[in-house]
């Protein structure tokens, strides 16, 4: 089983996190979960990197998006996020800040938070998929916001091991 080093850069950001929580940024909250898929990270990452896709895969926060950006993959993706959630439409834009191609991708948006999805390769055929975001919300949709992530990964999962 070979153990993939986490980035220094995740640690302090994990911290940093934590303490504005604790310092009285109320509406910062951290999802962080692991799943294991029955397939290569190449797969699970040609899936999470293809964000044109999104509405197909998790409609719940994604009704249409568009890359922006001249980049198209890789570092500097610009895209637009329409979603609606509870009867509220929002559209945002989001940057790929981070790009390890079939490792690590880390987005981020400056008003509502970050996305990180690490991928390690467990054995042969499966990989552990984590997702990290740390997200600026009202508490009260804060779980149904979290649970539509624990969705997310499963369909990602579904996608993958078909």
């Amino acid at each position: 089983m070979r153990q993939r080093k986490l980035p220094a850069w995740l640690a302090w950001f994990a911290l940093g996190m934590c303490c504005a929580v604790v310092c009285g940024c109320q509406n910062s909250y951290v999802f962080e979960k692991r799943i294991a898929i029955a397939a290569m990270p190449e797969k699970i990452f040609s899936v999470v990197s293809d964000f044109e896709s999104y509405p197909a895969l998790f409609p719940e926060f994604h009704k249409q998006v568009n890359v922006i950006s001249k980049i198209k993959q890789g570092k500097g993706v610009l895209f637009e996020n329409v979603s609606e959630f509870k009867g509220v439409v929002t559209r945002s834009n989001w940057e790929v800040v981070e790009y390890e191609k079939n490792k690590l991708l880390r987005l981020e948006n400056p008003s509502i938070g970050t996305i990180i999805i690490l991928l390690n390769q467990i054995d042969y055929n499966t990989t552990e998929e984590t997702m990290i975001v740390v997200q600026r919300l009202p508490e009260n949709i804060k779980n149904d916001v979290f649970a539509v992530y624990d969705k997310e990964m499963k369909a990602l999962k579904e996608k993958c091991e078909r």
